[in-house]
């Protein structure tokens, strides 16, 4: 890997990090698009993880007197059982499929009829977004846009969402990293990072969480009615700039087919 490869990925954590920190998505889904540029996926996998439990758990750190309990509960037990499914397949998708999820996700809230709209709140709406925000996660490699479907439509304030979707997304990626390290270590019978030097995964760590403290300046001066508008806007430009690069690598040759 070369010195700019490596580079642009310290950019890129600390730039989405700032953004996932003032605006509580669209940071995540950014850096997996970077990552599987420069990275074979499983590798994009395992750096991600790494990157985005720490960025959302600073994230739960500052905020963690706004959490609310019983969606991380729900949640909790939904990540795990599909995790579990997932692990009996051992599935790995393919740079065509990260795209075009990562393109298409943004879009998600947009295609459910209305009077469906998913609430976390609800009764069993957080085991679902567990299972179907994990599952995405396992799939995609982010799911961010996701599970601001299930946040969209609910009465918390700024910091409650920014707090909670903090925790339970990084529990995800730690999901996320044993899952596809155990992909690695089955394959390569040791956790082999190949081109990946380990100490990237070390200077990414602090990276995460300088971008992160950064961000809870400004979330303040904030309101929550701007906190939704820019969110949408950022999720919705990333989607796109993703689905088109998809699309240019299924037209170039890609297969869906991992």
């Amino acid at each position: 890997m070369s010195i700019a490869d490596i580079l642009i990925i310290f950019v890129s954590i600390v730039v989405t990090s700032f953004i996932s920190g003032l605006l509580s998505l669209g940071g995540g889904t950014i850096l997996m698009g970077v990552f599987v540029w420069i990275l074979p996926v499983t590798l994009s996998m395992m750096l991600h993880g790494v990157t985005q439990f720490v960025s959302n758990g600073s994230r739960a750190v500052v905020y963690w007197k706004h959490i609310h309990w019983p969606v991380v509960t729900g949640y909790a037990i939904g990540a795990i059982g599909i995790t579990i499914v997932f692990s009996l397949i051992a599935y790995v998708p393919n740079k065509v499929v990260v795209f075009l999820l990562c393109g298409t996700l943004p879009f998600a809230n947009y295609l459910i009829p209305k009077g469906y709209a998913l609430d976390v709140q609800k009764r069993g709406g957080s085991l679902t977004c567990g299972t179907v925000n994990t599952g995405v996660m396992l799939t995609s490699g982010v799911s961010g846009p996701v599970l601001d479907v299930f946040f969209n439509k609910t009465d918390l304030t700024r910091f409650q969402i920014i707090g909670t979707k903090g925790l339970i997304q990084s529990f995800a990626h730690v999901l996320k990293v044993i899952y596809f390290g155990g992909i690695i270590l089955a394959t390569t019978g040791e956790f082999d990072m190949g081109v990946l030097p380990w100490w990237v995964f070390v200077v990414a760590i602090f990276l995460s969480s300088g971008g992160n403290l950064l961000a809870s300046k400004f979330v303040n001066k904030m309101t929550d009615q701007q906190f939704r508008k820019y969110a949408t806007y950022m999720t919705l430009g990333v989607g796109a700039t993703f689905f088109v690069r998809g699309v240019m690598l299924w037209i170039e040759g890609g297969t869906l087919i991992p």
